[in-house]
């Protein structure tokens, strides 16, 4: 008689547990998570899968942001509807500039953050989108190795502004201290972050000089200014004097020669390197008949000695040339750089060429003038007579 009510027993059981398993699955469906996160600038914002509790609060002790290897500083934390707003001590990047990955997590401990009693999972290593966009950034400030231009490297592309009619007096340009005027400004296609300033004089920037570089904004051409090519156009700000990186590798220059006995000295304008000495024939003495030849040459940083074969006579003519013809293998070069002397002129160089003139040291003196033939024959009267006074008085 008690079977019937046990059948009804479990039926009624059957129910209930179908009843609940859709209240456990909403339950489980509706637990709090981070879906994404993104910057700009200081603010950090994280969207959760729901609305928080108006009782949730949230402790920037509880979160952790990186960019790349750096952990960031988090003034504050603050929670609303389904958002969670971080704000940095400092900016992140342009990500045009700075390719950093940006990362948040959280690990709960004196924040509450909940939906309809669900707590925030905790999470670690969600990525951040980087949405901060500053004004473009110098990258690099160096001229071209010829001494005709500035090179501007920006760390994002620019607008292209080649050949515009821009006020050039944005830009000011110093040159051992003196300004130095401006030609064209140009962003070449094939480097679309870079702006070449290009000089009013070709080789205007020599080797060893001092260039720096100043641009103010209020002076630019309004409508060619310089501005990134993404985002919010932002303008290049104003930078003040900025020290010139000088590429420029000029080829060294013969400054003096001189002559002592079967020695020739030449000093350059630098350094040479020591281990690329060319052969004693690459240098041929001018200037008389049968000139001794090179034996021998040394390389002493700016020096380069040529012993000679035989002594350079003073007589006659006391000016000698040097021809230097640049061999193919151990040429006269820079120590701190490929450049060849000569670099930009044919390889054979005589003094007619440029002057290059081998002077005695010391410089003989000057000739004496003949005496005119009255003047000997007086002196000689005038001993004659001496001589027979002595022989008279003896």
């Amino acid at each position: 008689m008690f079977r019937p009510t046990i059948a009804a027993s479990a039926a009624l059981l059957v129910s209930l547990v179908v009843l609940w398993l859709p209240r456990i699955s909403a339950q489980t469906d509706s637990a709090l998570t981070a879906s994404s996160a993104s910057i700009d600038g200081v603010t950090l914002t994280i969207t959760l899968s729901a609305e928080v509790d108006t009782s949730s609060s949230a402790a920037a002790s509880d979160f952790t942001v990186s960019a790349g290897d750096s952990t960031l500083t988090i003034d504050a934390a603050g929670v609303s509807g389904s958002t969670i707003t971080l704000t940095l001590a400092a900016s992140v990047g342009d990500p045009d500039c700075d390719a950093g990955a940006i990362s948040v997590g959280y690990t709960k401990s004196d924040s509450s953050i909940t939906a309809s009693g669900s707590e925030l999972s905790n999470f670690s290593g969600l990525t951040v989108s980087n949405q901060t966009d500053h004004p473009p950034a110098i990258a690099s400030l160096e001229t071209d190795v010829n001494g005709g231009k500035v090179l501007v490297t920006f760390c994002e592309a620019i607008e292209d502004i080649s050949h515009q009619w821009s006020n050039f007096s944005a830009s000011r340009v110093l040159i051992n201290g003196q300004a130095q005027g401006i030609n064209d400004l140009v962003t070449p296609s094939k480097s679309a972050g870079r702006l070449e300033i290009l000089l009013s004089r070709r080789g205007a920037i020599k080797e060893g000089d001092s260039v720096s570089l100043a641009y103010d904004q209020s002076k630019a051409d309004r409508n060619y200014p310089l501005r990134d090519l993404d985002q919010g156009n932002k303008v290049v700000e104003t930078w003040a004097a900025r020290s010139v990186t000088n590429r420029v590798d000029n080829p060294p220059t013969l400054e003096s020669a001189a002559a002592l006995y079967d020695v020739v000295t030449l000093t350059f304008s630098e350094a040479l390197d020591e281990d690329s000495v060319p052969s004693s024939g690459a240098f041929v003495i001018r200037g008389i008949q049968h000139a001794p030849s090179v034996q021998r040459l040394a390389i002493s940083e700016d020096t380069v000695s040529l012993t000679l074969s035989g002594i350079l006579s003073k007589r006659g003519s006391a000016v000698y040339s040097v021809r230097y013809t640049a061999p193919s293998e151990s040429p006269l070069r820079q120590a701190d750089g490929p450049m060849t002397w000569p670099a930009s002129l044919p390889p054979s160089l005589t003094a007619a060429r440029r002057p290059r003139s081998l002077w005695f040291s010391p410089r003989p003196s000057t000739v004496r003038r003949s005496r005119s033939p009255s003047t000997c024959r007086s002196r000689r009267s005038r001993r004659r007579a001496r001589s027979r006074l002595a022989a008279w008085r003896a």
